[in-house]
């Protein structure tokens, strides 16, 4: 780690992915689709924890320089 904010590419991943479930909830929201809260926190945590598991297969992982 380099710096303050020099993150994991699974920590960046996984916050990103978590956002991006809770825009798609809040989504439905705005066309009047009611989303459990329980429903609504699970789909963030899956959205974040599949784009954490991706991160290394797309390559985003990259070695640190020597």
């Amino acid at each position: 780690m380099n710096g303050l904010l020099d993150f994991h590419p699974k920590t960046t991943a996984g916050i990103g992915g978590g956002t991006l479930g809770i825009l798609i909830v809040w989504l439905l929201g705005l066309a009047h689709v009611t989303v459990d809260p329980v429903v609504a926190g699970a789909l963030a945590t899956a959205i974040g924890g599949f784009f954490a598991w991706l991160a290394p297969i797309i390559k985003a992982e990259v070695p640190a320089a020597k």
